[in-house]
């Protein structure tokens, strides 16, 4: 998975695998970007929404994780 954040150019994009895709889907992706990271990144607090976010998109992945 990689995360790229570009503040120049105001855009962050979240890239992964088939495998990881089995484990986090599309929409969540798009919801968390939406919820966690660009709230915070338009108040310029870039440290507090890539950590916001990170969290989330683990915590998601934990939860779609089956045993």
């Amino acid at each position: 998975m990689s995360i790229s954040i570009s503040r120049q150019l105001r855009r962050i994009r979240i890239d992964y695998g088939a495998f990881v895709l089995r484990l986090l889907s599309d929409d969540e992706a798009k919801a968390i970007v939406e919820n966690q990271f660009k709230p915070s990144f338009k108040q310029d607090l870039f440290y507090a929404g890539t950590s916001n976010g990170l969290n989330e998109l683990m915590n998601t992945i934990r939860k779609n994780i089956k045993f």
